[in-house]
């Protein structure tokens, strides 16, 4: 089986919170700038989410004329339900999700970049990984047969470069037991040895090392190379509605993004902070944010989860981006 580039690890975790409907129109909180208009943004959990703080903390989003208010939906399904719906104006989406969605004939729109493996130091930043315990005798992907391996959602990122991974390695993906479990919820399991693998993105995997546990390999970087990994998309509501609030938050998420890879420490540490954990910002697998979205990167990864069997057929992406 030929694998193509794919550049598709998120950075999620499956526990879904609940959604407030989204603010509507030219409107501020008391005391702001009633010129504003407010964009509901979801957020993912993880380092990612730093350069969308970043833009708010430095008025980047504010210089658009744009007023950001973020929901956690931590979930990647919940968060393209929240787009679709219109509970919030824009939805931080790890890539595969969003191809599966658009593959089903969900109307979402890709708006903007959010992260992605670049073609430079591609290892580098690929903040993903599989982890295990050392006490569990695996020693390599081959080792996985028929065990039991954490996933924060079924279909999605992380079963998607597994599965390239297992088969590289001459492993039937079907021999595996795949268990949806949150980061959190997966590396306490692979700790005990309640499963024997666990996926986990940045700062996770930073906690399993700190917690004895081993890496066995991280495999986006390995099999696929450099591509997306994260979009902001919107539902029909908002690009009907917002349009030019939408555009705007592309030019200001691009900004953001920019302004983060040129202060990677300081975006490190707001992302440490953000998802709570007491680990040195130096100990985290940077992270590189888009300043572009690339439609023919959507194709590659779409060839890659045919190429796998996610996908029958690549989806039609014409109408799927914002132009």
């Amino acid at each position: 089986m030929k694998l193509r580039k794919l550049g598709s690890l998120a950075v999620c975790a499956a526990a879904t919170l609940a959604v407030a409907a989204c603010s509507g129109g030219s409107t501020s909180a008391a005391g702001g700038d009633s010129s504003e208009t407010v964009l509901t943004v979801s957020t993912i959990g993880s380092v990612a989410d730093a350069a969308l703080q970043l833009g708010i903390d430095r008025g980047i989003f504010a210089e658009e004329g744009l007023k950001i208010e973020t929901i956690p939906l931590t979930n990647p399904p919940a968060a393209v339900a929240a787009a679709q719906s219109g509970e919030v104006d824009v939805a931080f989406v790890p890539v595969v999700p969003f191809i599966n969605a658009v593959s089903q004939g969900v109307p979402l729109t890709a708006v903007a970049g959010a992260d992605e493996l670049p073609a430079k130091d591609t290892a580098k930043f690929d903040d993903g990984a599989i982890v295990v315990n050392p006490d569990s005798g695996i020693d390599s992907f081959a080792d996985l047969a028929g065990k039991k391996i954490a996933i924060p959602a079924r279909k999605g990122v992380y079963e998607v470069v597994t599965t390239a991974a297992l088969v590289k390695a001459g492993v039937d993906p079907a021999s595996v037991e795949w268990l949806s479990l949150d980061f959190a919820a997966a590396l306490e399991a692979v700790k005990s040895g309640s499963i024997d693998a666990a996926s986990l993105s940045s700062p996770f995997n930073a906690q399993a090392l700190g917690d004895g546990m081993k890496i066995l390999g991280k495999p986006t970087a390995e099999a696929f190379g450099e591509g997306p990994v994260d979009i902001y998309a919107s539902g029909q509501q908002a690009v009907a509605e917002k349009a030019e609030a939408l555009e705007k938050f592309r030019t200001a998420m691009h900004k953001a993004n920019a302004y983060a890879n040129e202060h990677v420490d300081d975006a490190l540490a707001t992302g440490v902070k953000m998802a709570g954990f007491d680990i040195k910002p130096s100990e985290v697998t940077p992270v590189y944010w888009s300043t572009e979205l690339k439609p023919e990167t959507l194709d590659e990864v779409a060839a890659t989860m045919t190429d796998l069997g996610f996908l029958k057929e690549k989806p039609d992406f014409s109408k799927a981006i914002m132009k």
